[in-house]
């Protein structure tokens, strides 16, 4: 694939903007050796001390997730249970500068359906798919790292749309009509289709949202779909009751 065309605003010249071709999406690796299985079993060590055994499972769901996913490429990632700065998301990512690791943090309000008003979302399987969200953002930020990427933020960048596309398949959702988000016209933001799609007019809440926000506004019930996704990939099921997780 060589590099697209980026459709400028009414009245301005075209203007060509560089994005990552197929081939090196699927064949990037991490830069660096943060990969091996020592590290990743001291992690699990760690969070089993800090957290009990919610943090050992939730160790066990990145693995599998890396694997079934992002074919175990993403590097081995501290993970923890707390509350994100400010309260305001069930997940967030930290990546340092230059080669150091990124850091997942898991609110522990996935775990309580009287958090976040999430009713019968919550459990281990919304931990899990929060999880599957924040790794996607590792994958931006320490395997696809150097390649062009163009987007105003995170969530509306090129290859977001094009990774979450091609997980989308493997859990049961459709694909984002997008090729990547565009700059905002007013209040309306617009994309670059990527296919016929039963629903092109997503909103950049439901992509930056993925994979929940899609699952909700293609109307599957999310508790539902969570459950079916869970169960495909194989995460495994915690033995105990991770509604105890304090921080």
């Amino acid at each position: 694939m060589n590099s697209e065309t980026k459709p400028a605003k009414r009245g301005r010249p075209r203007k060509c903007v560089a994005v990552a071709t197929d081939e090196q999406l699927a064949n990037a690796t991490c830069p660096d050796p943060l990969t091996k299985a020592g590290l990743s079993d001291a992690l699990r060590r760690i969070n089993l001390m800090s957290y009990g055994e919610p943090g050992e499972w939730l160790h066990k769901v990145f693995d599998v997730l890396n694997d079934r996913c992002f074919g175990d490429r993403l590097p081995s990632t501290p993970l923890h249970f707390a509350l994100t700065p400010h309260g305001a998301c069930l997940g967030q990512t930290h990546t340092g500068p230059g080669s150091q690791a990124s850091v997942i943090t898991i609110s522990p309000g996935t775990l309580n359906p009287k958090a976040w008003e999430l009713g019968d979302q919550a459990g281990w399987q919304h931990a899990a798919t929060t999880l599957l969200h924040e790794m996607l953002h590792v994958a931006q930020r320490r395997l696809f790292v150097g390649l062009p990427d163009p987007g105003e933020t995170s969530h509306n960048s090129d290859v977001w749309c094009r990774e979450a596309n091609r997980i989308s398949a493997l859990i049961d959702l459709p694909p984002i009509c997008t090729r990547f988000v565009m700059a905002r016209d007013g209040k309306k933001t617009r994309r670059i289709p990527l296919r016929p799609c039963e629903f092109p007019n997503l909103s950049q809440k439901a992509v930056g949202t993925w994979p929940h926000g899609i699952a909700a506004v293609v109307g599957l019930n999310v508790a539902e779909w969570q459950d079916r996704v869970c169960r495909k990939l194989g995460i495994p099921e915690p033995t105990g009751k991770l509604e105890s997780c304090r921080v």
